[in-house]
């Protein structure tokens, strides 16, 4: 499938707002977390691994913990692409699945490199499920069976076993 078919099948899978001169879409940011192409994790400086501590809100003094990294699976697969990235791991280990909302509301703010990020990680996930080849769907028949062939029962392959006949 082409990049430009890919694109217009997530645009139909999600919304899409007008921004500036150009179309930019918007993220189902809960649908990405759930099926693990985002993950938001405690913010990590990934050149040196450490936590980022929490930051005292300069306009009310307060201290705030919501400061976030905001990994995605194209991270975690392709790490000599984006950087340095060694204590991506680290920062996975410290998941932030809380913070899901404030990234939904604030997703017009990512970056353009986020953004194509998150984009190149859902083709990313849509491969890996598709590269599940039919063999591996395969079951073996019961004794007394054989497979003649496959069947399809609610839209997945299965064997179609029929009982052996002696010669």
């Amino acid at each position: 499938m082409k990049l430009q078919e890919q694109i217009s099948r997530i645009k139909s899978m999600m919304g899409v707002i007008q921004e500036n001169n150009y179309k930019r879409v918007v993220f189902d940011m809960q649908d990405l977390l759930d099926r693990g192409i985002i993950f938001i994790t405690q913010a990590h400086d990934l050149s040196t691994g450490k936590m980022i501590p929490p930051e005292k809100d300069p306009t009310t003094g307060e201290m705030y913990h919501d400061s976030t990294n905001l990994i995605t699976l194209w991270n975690i697969t392709h790490p000599d692409t984006e950087g340095n990235q060694e204590f991506i791991f680290k920062a996975l280990e410290h998941p932030r699945p809380d913070q899901v909302q404030s990234w939904q509301d604030n997703q017009n703010k990512l970056s353009q490199d986020k953004y194509e990020q998150i984009l190149r990680s859902i083709k990313l996930k849509d491969e890996i499920t598709s590269e599940i080849k039919e063999e591996e769907l395969t079951e073996k028949c019961w004794p007394g069976y054989t497979q003649k062939g496959m069947k399809t029962m609610f839209g997945k392959r299965y064997p179609n076993c029929v009982k052996k006949t002696k010669k």
